[in-house]
Formats: structure tokens, C-alpha cells, sequence
């Protein structure tokens, strides 16, 4: 009877949940974050989760200055038939980047405390790919253009996008056991996305003229965008022998600006759509 009712006291809260697929909104720092990111915010003597709670850098005692670079991310991607019937978009990028420098300075004043500062790059997407068909196939309209045409179709896409956030961290001791942090996230997020496609066929002319004349179908996109936002948090920590406890107070990403230009040109030339008395 308990597992029934927890059953359906499961099936009672319930709800769909819609996951981003960049992870726009978490960083993770080293290995122990990367399996818990975000949820830290006591103390397991792990550098790392003073970028969770500020508090904990009032037990720091030691400057430092860290550079961390790795093979951060490598990206394959596959748009099935993205081009077409068995045509498609691939995509490979890996990037080796110096994800992280940070820096703590600890003084050691009547009340310790200590700022950190960091810079941090996250390759959020890069994606790339081209295709292109040059063959024979019946394209246009068989009222003004019979048979198949010449054909050639080629496309091309790009999306890049990246963040990059600064911080500015404090933290000092409120007593032996307790502790409280501030910090300051500044972050720029950039994207560039491309598309452009063509598409042309030689039209058939009863004639069999030397040169006939072309129909087709051109598309450009760009788009460039750059935001710049703010982020505040604040944090309490307590730490007593083996036990510990953290509290963690965070801001929603506050706008303070940002542009975005975007260009669209289509051009389509010599086609007939439907039924025509000829050319």
C-alpha cells in the first residue's frame, strides 16, 4: 500500500520539463562539478565551489592564480536529408581553449577575507557544413521547360555562438563559524548564424538554342547578435568541525543591453509556377 501511494503521488506531480541543448546555463569547472553542476554550495574542500557560494572564500589563506586549457568540447552533428533526399549536413569542431583563469588574493586583516576574481569562455555551438548536387533531373514545369533540366543546388549554413562571463568574488568571515560571500557575474553571449542557398536550372527550349535561359531561386539569412548581462549573488556559509552548511541567493541575468542585425535577401528569376502557354 505505501509503494502504491507513493506511486501516485509521483504521477501527481508530474510535469513535462523542455531541456536546452547547449547547457546555456551552467558552467562546469572541473570534475566534481561536472557531475553535480550548480548544486554545491557547502564546503567539500573543492576549489571549485566558490564559484557556487562566495562565502566559502573566506577560509581561503593562500593567493593564487590558475590557468586551466583542455579539449573542452568536441562536436559532431548530422541534419539528416538537410539538403534533400539522401544529401546530408555534417558538422565536426573541437576546441582546445583556455576555459578558465581565475586568481584568489586572501588578507589577512584584523577580519580575513578574500577576492577572487575569473574569466570564463564557454563554446557554446559551431556548427558548419556545405552541400551541393550537380545533375540531371526534371525540375521546372514541363508546360514551358519538358523533360528534365541541368540542374545544380548547393547550400551552406553556419552557427556560432559563445559566452563569455568575468566574475568578481568576496568573501569574509562574520565570526569562527560562519561566513558570507558576494559576487558579480558579467557575461557577454554572441551568435552569428548563415544560411545560404541557390538552386538553378537550364531551361529546355524547343529550339535546342546554344544558350537558353536559366531559371532560378537564390536565399541569403545572416543574423549577429550580442547581449550583455549582469548577475548577482550572495552567500552564507557555516562550518563547524565535520559539519556544514551553505546558503545560496541568485539574481536572474539582468539585461543591460545588446544589439542585433539581421539581413534577408530571396530572389527568384524565370519561374513558372502551374500551368503555362509556354516560355
Amino acid at each position: 500500500m505505501r509503494h502504491f501511494l507513493l506511486t501516485i503521488t509521483l504521477l501527481s506531480v508530474y510535469v513535462v520539463s523542455f531541456a536546452q541543448d547547449a547547457n546555456y546555463w551552467s558552467n562546469s569547472y572541473n570534475a566534481g562539478n561536472f557531475f553535480t553542476p550548480g548544486a554545491v554550495i557547502a564546503s567539500n574542500k573543492d576549489s571549485g565551489v566558490l564559484f557556487y557560494n562566495p562565502a566559502l572564500l573566506a577560509y581561503e589563506t593562500k593567493n593564487s592564480t590558475s590557468i586551466n586549457g583542455n579539449l573542452y568540447q568536441y562536436q559532431r552533428d548530422i541534419i539528416k536529408n538537410g539538403a534533400g533526399g539522401g544529401l546530408d549536413l555534417r558538422s565536426s569542431d573541437a576546441n582546445i581553449i583556455p576555459l578558465l583563469v581565475s586568481g584568489t588574493i586572501a588578507l589577512k586583516t584584523k577580519k580575513p577575507f578574500a577576492i577572487s576574481y575569473a574569466l570564463i569562455r564557454n563554446p557554446v555551438i559551431n556548427f558548419q557544413a556545405t552541400q551541393r548536387k550537380d545533375t540531371r533531373m526534371n525540375v521546372l514545369d514541363d508546360s514551358y521547360s519538358p523533360g528534365a533540366e541541368t540542374y545544380v543546388g548547393q547550400i551552406a549554413l553556419q552557427n556560432k555562438a559563445s559566452q563569455t562571463s568575468g566574475f568578481v568574488n568576496i568573501g569574509f568571515k562574520l565570526s569562527s563559524k560562519w561566513a558570507f560571500g558576494f559576487s558579480m557575474e558579467g557575461q557577454i553571449y554572441q551568435q552569428n548564424l548563415t544560411e545560404s542557398y541557390s538552386s538553378t536550372a537550364l531551361i529546355n527550349m524547343p529550339d535546342n538554342s546554344l544558350f537558353p535561359p536559366m531559371a532560378s531561386a537564390i536565399y541569403d539569412y545572416q543574423a549577429s547578435l550580442y547581449h550583455l548581462g549582469l548577475k548577482f549573488k550572495a552567500g552564507l556559509a557555516y562550518n563547524s568541525g565535520r559539519h556544514h552548511l551553505g546558503l545560496l541567493i541568485s539574481t536572474p541575468i539582468i539585461s543591460l543591453g545588446g544589439s542585433a542585425t539581421l539581413y534577408n535577401d530571396s530572389r527568384i528569376d524565370n519561374i513558372i509556377f502551374g500551368e503555362s502557354p509556354g516560355y
